[in-house]
């Protein structure tokens, strides 16, 4: 069997690539709608959880330390990475396609234009209340009143 390697922001790794029989089997399983796990549908599945990581891996390791200021007079030191978390302000009554092509994306076309934002991640989620919430990863220091200046005047 050929070996294939895996390279990620924090490790090389090395596999055996699997045979024609067993891509075949997987194939069939996945085209009849067999899952190899039981997870309900709200959880985030193990593939989805080792993208994202794979994705914030890249962002921290291509992401160099720098001062941000954040005020007149102070800094944070060493600054890599943001981690934002967005809500909507009411119960959400548009479908999750809408708030993501309307106000995500104005959210993050402010973002990339004003604060020059070019690297980052974001992934929607679902609250209890079925309202859709997103958690954004960036490469920028955006002061947490900017941020939410443009979520919620700018871009609802």
């Amino acid at each position: 069997m050929p070996v294939h390697y895996s390279i990620r922001a924090n490790s090389i790794s090395s596999f055996l690539a699997p045979s024609e029989e067993q891509r075949f089997e997987m194939s069939l399983n996945q085209s009849l709608g067999l899952r190899s796990n039981h997870r309900p549908k709200s959880e985030m599945s193990k593939k989805a959880r080792k993208r994202i990581r794979n994705a914030i891996n890249w962002l921290t390791v291509l992401s160099s330390k720098r001062n941000a200021k954040i005020s007149q007079d102070r800094y944070i030191y060493n600054f890599q990475i943001s981690f934002v978390t967005l809500t909507l302000p009411s119960k959400q009554m548009h479908s999750h396609q809408e708030i993501k092509s309307q106000c995500l994306n104005r959210f993050l076309t402010e973002m990339r234009r004003k604060f020059g934002v070019q690297n980052y991640v974001w992934k929607l989620e679902l609250q209890k209340n079925g309202n859709a919430h997103f958690h954004l990863t960036f490469d920028k220091f955006v002061h947490y009143r900017a941020i939410r200046y443009y979520w919620l005047h700018r871009s609802l």
